[in-house]
């Protein structure tokens, strides 16, 4: 191992505030780098130096493990932020130190400190040591504190959505540089909007706390669990083939379909499920989990539907078929209604063509123009009518013309999928709208023909 003595004023120039923990100590810091096997001692002391030396030979191994373990998805802050005892001879005194220490995987780098815990020397000196100490471990203790909040839902107390994000793509380059397994599930709620709108949110909440519980208590302590956003979960599966994900994700909906939930008692869940390639980033990973998940929802959910690669991803496209039903007697009315079916049509199936995203944005674009152009003029025919539940049906249309432009700017900044605006345009749209809201017009608009 290679070594070299710096300056204190060149570490704190390096450290700047990213390890703001070893900033607080001005003596005995030192960073090795774990890549170059080298070490660089902070201080201009030659008695220090030795001492330096010999407590980070001794602690060197043990850090090298819990590195290794970080690095493989392991996330224990107290292997990140380390706290060891080392006592050791030198000069026949019986030297106590305490080291203190941060792994960093973005530098691939350990950053430690040494705290004289005792020896012979001025007590005063002593003092001032121990002293330092107490405050770097009250400084570590909030760090750790902090680091915990910062990456977990307030409400289920799951890992959050961003720091899950992370670990994905630790767990991709595991995959891509030494052959690790790694498989990932992506579930939700079924019918979750109905637990709000019949119980409440506050039962709602209480439904995605009973199911966190639920789930964190039958999976693996390496196993990572997060609330991904309102109703959805992802669960990481580091070391883990495919086949064995499946039978994971089979006995978690077994499990939520058998639970008891209060108030709402029966709760069912729709799961997919993928595998991590060496091929994969972060981005097609989601993306084809985010497919297994819709459809096992548009399959009749309660189930999981596994694609362990992109070529499993079925061609055939989901069409929406127009119905006589529907057929309002306004021919202009039905004609537009049957140009947004059509457009809707175009949309789902330029996704099994693997479409680009700015192709995909485009077909957006032009069908929301034409959904809003169409409620103008449905609301321009129906003012003319004295629809006597106008003013309610404007206001279904401007919520609805809204989901759509919060649905395009996720899709366009990567915050989402394009399974959430097929779920709009379908469930939305047509099955809540076109068949629900639109039909009650329908004897308004035959009355005024007659």
């Amino acid at each position: 191992m290679k070594s070299s003595i710096q300056t204190n004023s060149f570490w704190e120039h390096k450290v700047k505030d990213k390890h703001f923990i070893m900033t607080h100590f001005e003596d005995m810091c030192w960073i090795y780098d774990v890549q170059a096997d080298e070490i660089e001692f902070y201080t201009e002391h030659p008695y220090k130096q030795r001492i330096l030396h010999q407590t980070v030979n001794d602690v060197i191994p043990l850090l090298l493990q819990r590195y290794q373990l970080v690095q493989a998805g392991n996330n224990d802050p107290y292997l990140i932020y380390g706290k060891d005892v080392v006592s050791f001879e030198m000069d026949h005194e019986a030297i106590n130190t305490q080291v203190l220490t941060q792994i960093d995987l973005d530098s691939k780098q350990i950053f430690g400190c040494t705290l004289l815990l005792s020896q012979s020397m001025d007590i005063d000196l002593a003092n001032q040591y121990l002293q330092q100490q107490q405050r770097l471990i009250s400084l570590m203790e909030e760090n750790v504190r902090l680091n915990y909040l910062i990456r977990k839902d307030k409400l289920t107390s799951l890992y959050n959505k961003a720091f899950i994000e992370e670990q994905l793509d630790v767990q991709c380059g595991m995959v891509r540089r030494y052959h690790r397994e790694c498989s990932v599930i992506f579930f939700d709620i079924d019918h979750f909007k109905r637990i709000n709108d019949n119980f409440g949110h506050s039962v709602g909440d209480e439904v995605l706390i009973a199911i966190s519980s639920l789930i964190s208590n039958h999976i693996r302590s390496t196993d990572m669990l997060a609330r991904w956003g309102g109703e959805e979960f992802l669960l990481l599966l580091p070391e883990t083939g495919i086949e064995e994900a499946k039978i994971v994700a089979n006995k978690i909906c077994s499990l939520v379909e058998q639970h008891d939930f209060d108030i709402v008692k029966k709760v069912t869940i729709s799961l997919g499920v993928t595998l991590v390639l060496a091929s994969d980033t972060v981005l097609s990973i989601l993306n084809r989990v985010d497919k297994a998940l819709y459809k096992a929802k548009h399959s009749g959910r309660n189930q999981v539907v596994v694609y362990q690669s992109d070529e499993e991803i079925p061609f055939a496209s989901m069409k929406i078929s127009w119905r006589h039903v529907w057929d309002s007697g306004h021919s202009q009315i039905d004609a537009q209604h049957k140009n947004l079916i059509d457009l809707a049509n175009q949309l789902l199936e330029m996704t099994t063509m693997q479409a680009t995203k700015e192709e995909i944005l485009f077909m957006l674009d032009k069908l929301i123009q034409h959904t809003s152009q169409h409620f103008a003029y449905e609301e321009h025919v129906l003012r003319k009518l004295n629809y006597d539940q106008i003013e309610d049906h404007m206001i279904k249309h401007q919520l609805l013309i809204e989901k759509a432009l919060g649905l395009r700017k996720d899709f366009l900044e990567d915050k989402g999928y394009m399974s959430t605006f097929f779920s709009f345009i379908i469930e939305d749209v047509v099955l809540k709208h076109m068949i629900q809201e639109d039909t009650r017009f329908f004897p308004t608009i035959k009355k005024s023909i007659h």
